[in-house]
């Protein structure tokens, strides 16, 4: 039988201490994450996390991730939602960026791609973005560990809904 896990962050809000006294306030994030937590209920997903401004530091995000690569196995599916701001920083990794820039959350998206390459082959991973900053309004990611591949796009997706595990 096929397991579906979701993690969802929601970030109303960055703290000032790290961003030169700026709180980044937003006001729907934490809507949108709680949204896509009842949206992974209703598809039949069995592990389902969320975390919320404070809550969802970098290094629970990353555990939370670790810890649903732990379970997965083929066939299974993550379901990973952000919803918060976002920037640039200048590349720091070995892939090819063509405007020399990774795009962040509260990660490096060269942290997060190394996070979800701890999934075993064949898990079905899902990344849907809202973020908000001047280089991507919405960004949405597919990314399967049967390959490397990303892909992603600044427009916002059409489709048939969210995957599910029984998909």
């Amino acid at each position: 039988m096929r397991v579906g896990a979701s993690l969802h962050i929601g970030l109303n809000a960055v703290d000032p201490k790290d961003y030169s006294g700026w709180d980044g306030q937003l006001t729907a994030c934490e809507f949108d994450a709680n949204d896509m937590q009842a949206l992974a209920k209703t598809q039949g997903f069995i592990k389902i996390t969320k975390r919320l401004t404070k809550r969802a530091t970098r290094n629970r995000v990353l555990a939370d991730i670790k810890a649903a690569a732990a379970k997965l196995k083929r066939n299974d599916i993550f379901f990973l939602t952000y919803s918060g701001h976002g920037g640039q920083v200048p590349n720091t990794g070995n892939d090819f960026e063509p405007d020399g820039y990774d795009e962040t959350w509260c990660l490096y998206d060269d942290e997060l791609y190394a996070a979800l390459k701890q999934f075993v082959r064949g898990v079905r991973i899902f990344v849907l973005s809202t973020v908000a900053t001047a280089a991507r309004h919405c960004a949405l990611t597919w990314i399967t560990r049967s390959s490397t591949t990303r892909s992603s796009s600044a427009a916002p997706v059409r489709g048939r809904g969210c995957a599910s595990p029984r998909s």
